[in-house]
């Protein structure tokens, strides 16, 4: 991830992605799931095998930064060493025009989704949540992985 294409300059003044692009030749762009300070990610289809995946765009911006660079190839490292069923599956990390990773897509309503939907959780299924939950944790921790956003 060292190495930086010569025409980053057309990079930064290119567009949004949005729902419909395709990248990399091999992935739609098919709905928003979220973003942040470092980009989007996006529900995306596999054009050559049709299976859905989440993708995870890097803003172009943060390429410029090689500190960022080997931020985002140790979170690529970081959860492609995480093997749990209670993790998403990393794909692959695609370097270049767009930069991402590519994770399984797991369908349905997030927590916080749920949260407004029903206001409270029942205790018994709030257990169980949070036990999955930290079943995960603990793989990620015996990879070596400290989750910043737990």
């Amino acid at each position: 991830m060292e190495d930086l294409p010569e025409d980053f300059a057309a990079l930064l003044s290119r567009q949004p992605l949005q729902t419909g692009d395709i990248i990399a030749q091999r992935y739609r762009l098919v709905k928003p799931l979220g973003g942040g300070a470092m980009g989007q990610v996006f529900v995306a289809e596999n054009l050559s095998i049709g299976r859905r995946v989440a993708v995870k765009l890097l803003r172009a911006e943060l390429l410029v930064q090689p500190a960022f660079r080997k931020r985002f190839q140790r979170e690529a490292e970081a959860i492609a060493a995480i093997e749990h069923r209670n993790v998403v599956r990393f794909f692959d990390l695609l370097v270049g025009d767009p930069t991402f990773l590519v994770m399984e897509y797991v369908s349905g309503p997030t927590l916080a989704e749920v949260l407004r939907r029903e206001q409270r959780l029942d205790p018994i299924r709030a257990i169980n949540i949070a036990i999955r939950l930290c079943w995960a944790l603990d793989a990620a921790h015996k990879a070596g992985v400290v989750h910043r956003d737990v």
